[in-house]
């Protein structure tokens, strides 16, 4: 946990730690508050703003996996458009002309 001034600077910062059962879940109750010094708070800080601000750090998508997506989305604008085109009846032709 980070706790900012309204200016911007950091005034404190907090990270929780417990303890694991064997399976890997957490312990209920187990957890203690550990206050980080200041240059590791920075450099956290610095990393969770990137991450949430600048998107820094997503994986990227198989570019496989990107173009069949868009392909999918390309096909369903073209199927929207035909079912939105006004529809044009054929013109009836007067009998024996």
């Amino acid at each position: 946990m980070f706790r900012l001034k309204p200016d911007g600077t950091l005034e404190k910062a907090i990270r929780t730690m417990g303890k694991l059962d064997e399976k890997g879940d957490g312990i209920p109750g187990s957890a203690v508050n550990v206050d980080l010094d200041p240059d590791e708070a920075q450099r956290l800080l610095k990393r969770e703003l990137d991450f949430w601000l600048k998107g820094k750090g997503l994986k990227k998508k198989p570019a496989a996996e990107v173009a069949k997506k868009d392909a999918a989305e390309a096909k369903t604008e073209a199927s929207a458009k035909l079912e939105t085109a006004p529809k044009i009846e054929a013109l009836a032709r007067p009998e024996g002309k």
